[in-house]
């Protein structure tokens, strides 16, 4: 009987044709290339609103503190900015929560204090960072397009936490500046 079952379902599953079922819908592609624009961000994964998201920040953290090349580190750390920045666009076009999405748009500023430490120590160490500095340089100016168009909100209270984060983005442009002289 058991058998039977069993292949009487395996039979449904095979000869059942899938349904074609779609995560995005048009108008949440459309938000998020009015927000995006051309700039590629890299997934972000699990949101921080998911139940799971704490097992994703524990292995980034893992994976920071085992990172021993600065080049490696800085990547990493560009990487954790682009996928708060993401996440938070996400959170934003669900329209769940944006003080949730605020936040994260703001720690993931923070992971460019990190990266700029990291090339001011390489740099004393009389290392070469010209590709940290341009690394650094562009994420910085992609972070900056897109928070300027998520500022276009009528949410007073977004629009002046989406500044301090954007004070601080400019608060590290002129510190990645002072890295280099500009070619």
């Amino acid at each position: 009987m058991v058998k039977k079952l069993l292949v009487f379902v395996l039979l449904l599953f095979f000869l059942i044709p899938p349904v074609a079922t779609f995560a995005q819908t048009k108008s949440f592609n459309d938000q998020y290339i009015k927000i995006v624009g051309n700039k590629e961000l890299v997934y972000p994964g699990l949101l921080p609103d998911s139940p799971l998201y704490f097992l994703k920040m524990i292995r980034d953290r893992f994976i920071s503190f085992s990172t021993q090349d600065p080049a490696s580190k800085v990547d990493f750390d560009i990487l954790q900015a682009e996928k708060r920045l993401n996440a938070g666009i996400y959170l934003f076009i669900q329209g769940k929560n944006n003080s949730l999405a605020v936040s994260t748009i703001s720690k993931g500023a923070n992971y460019f204090n990190d990266a700029i430490n990291i090339a001011e120590s390489t740099k004393k160490q009389g290392e070469n960072i010209n590709g940290l500095k341009r690394k650094i340089s562009e994420s910085l100016l992609k972070y900056k397009y897109i928070l300027k168009n998520l500022k276009n909100t009528k949410n007073e209270q977004i629009k002046k936490n989406l500044q301090e984060t954007d004070n601080k983005i400019t608060d590290f442009e002129k510190r990645t500046n002072l890295l280099l002289p500009s070619n």
